[in-house]
């Protein structure tokens, strides 16, 4: 069969499957308000035509930097929207050839950017095209989720290893969380938040409780100190390119048809940075897992995501003596704890809140030091956070961190 031939073949298929116009566009929002603080995100429906002449349609998501004054100079200013670019067109690419490299047929645990504008827009492929979609917030991840998203991360956190191993890592990933690089931005992921819940506990949880607010107040003033150590790089640890917001609305899940969990996609890639791999499994478990869960499997979990991330790591060679043991990870984890507890009375607060105005940019002075007027109080009188957050504090306090 000759060559010349069969290329014809193939490219006049290809032609005929490709967009060849676009005749209407139709944009809703693809998220509710309230699940995202850093984009717009929006679904295009197209009309197209395609090569073959066919009309049909087509889902992309558009995902644009917001245009209120004091939130778009922040997410310029931190280079959040540049951040997540990169991650697509370098990071990601590379740890894609390398999972090819290795013969690694498994699906990529992230979708597809279709096209970008320096650095303001992100166009996406529409994942719930393919049946992916997010999980309730408001009732967080049972135990199927959970050991499927944490074995996830085990894998990607393996593949960014060998990305590094090998040297090709970008510049820019190299660096730490942009929300925690700085006294500034520390006033705004945490400082502002804890002043806040610090306040909620003294006023509204009763008097004995009051003892608590004092514990955190007090600990404000170590927050700064304490994640900006957390930013220092000891390299006889497992550091990987941490995904940077890997919470349960930033994993979308794909089903069987008994409703399983049988796959996932991270999305969101805007705080990707590099640093122990604790600091994502910390953020996804004390974020996304529901409280009872974390409690009474912390240690099934734990090993779960110590299981996909060794055997990840020796599937793509390194060497067995950088491949951190089950203890390895625990006690990292421990180390961790510190930031578990800030990220509880902060970022956590937000994420479960029923409310969809629970923080408020345009509240917000540039210096972040006023942050605390950006938050409804209302989050931290939730119900079901109260009533996680009474165990987890006194958990906290008798392991010391408070």
């Amino acid at each position: 069969m000759e060559l010349e031939w069969i290329e014809t073949i193939v490219k006049k298929h290809e032609k005929e499957k490709s967009v060849a116009r676009v005749m209407a566009k139709k944009c809703e929002p693809a998220v509710k308000k309230g699940n995202n603080y850093c984009s717009d995100i929006v679904r295009a429906k197209l009309e197209v035509v395609l090569g073959s002449g066919k009309k049909t349609t087509k889902s992309v998501i558009y995902k644009q930097m917001p245009n209120i004054g004091t939130q778009r100079k922040f997410i310029e200013e931190y280079g959040i929207f540049k951040t997540e670019i990169n991650m697509y067109i370098q990071t990601l690419c590379q740890m894609e050839s390398i999972m090819e490299d290795y013969n690694d047929t498994e699906e990529k645990l992230w979708c597809e950017m279709i096209g970008h504008r320096c650095y303001d827009l992100l166009i996406l492929e529409d994942l719930s095209v393919q049946n992916y979609s997010v999980i309730d917030r408001v009732k967080m991840m049972d135990m199927d989720h959970t050991l499927l998203a944490v074995r996830s991360l085990g894998k990607f956190h393996a593949v960014s290893k060998a990305l590094l191993m090998k040297g090709l890592a970008s510049q820019d990933v190299m660096r730490p969380h942009i929300l925690y690089s700085d006294e500034r931005a520390l006033n705004l992921a945490f400082v502002g938040p804890l002043e806040t819940i610090s306040e909620v506990i003294a006023t509204d949880w009763g008097v004995e409780w009051s003892s608590m607010a004092k514990r955190l107040s007090t600990a404000i003033g170590k927050i700064v100190e304490t994640m900006l150590g957390f930013n220092e790089i000891d390299e006889s640890r497992l550091n990987v390119i941490n995904h940077g917001d890997c919470w349960m609305n930033n994993i979308l899940f794909k089903y069987d048809s008994r409703k399983n969990p049988v796959g996932l996609k991270f999305v969101d890639f805007q705080m990707s940075h590099y640093n122990t791999f604790a600091f994502d499994l910390t953020y996804l478990v004390y974020t996304s897992v529901r409280p009872e869960i974390r409690r009474k499997d912390y240690m099934k979990i734990l090993e779960a995501y110590h299981e996909s991330l060794a055997s990840n790591l020796t599937r793509y060679e390194i060497l067995a003596n950088q491949i951190p043991s089950l203890n390895d990870v625990v006690t990292e984890m421990e180390r961790l704890r510190p930031y578990a507890l800030f990220i509880s009375c902060s970022h956590l607060p937000i994420m479960i809140a029923p409310e969809t105005n629970a923080f408020d940019f345009s509240k917000v002075g540039e210096d972040f030091s006023d942050a605390k007027n950006g938050y409804n109080m209302s989050i931290f009188n939730n119900p079901f956070y109260v009533e996680m957050m009474k165990t987890d504090l006194m958990h906290f306090s008798n392991a010391g961190i408070l």
